[in-house]
């Protein structure tokens, strides 16, 4: 299922999780779309924590 930071899929998750099943994200990066990699709030949060922003949407 596609999931990534700007289309997180909260309801579906939660479902899964009910049903003890692993989420796999599909365009977990959102294809390049949004300016993802440029992100202030994702750039932040890989500062704090001395990760890429990638790590930090992969997480």
């Amino acid at each position: 299922m596609e999931t990534n930071p700007f289309h997180q899929q909260i309801i579906a998750q939660e479902n899964m999780i009910k049903r003890n099943v692993q989420m796999e994200a599909w365009a977990p990066f959102g294809e390049g779309k949004n300016d993802m990699f440029a992100n202030p709030v994702l750039k932040e949060i890989g500062e704090k924590y001395h990760k890429s922003v990638a790590q930090v949407i992969l997480r």
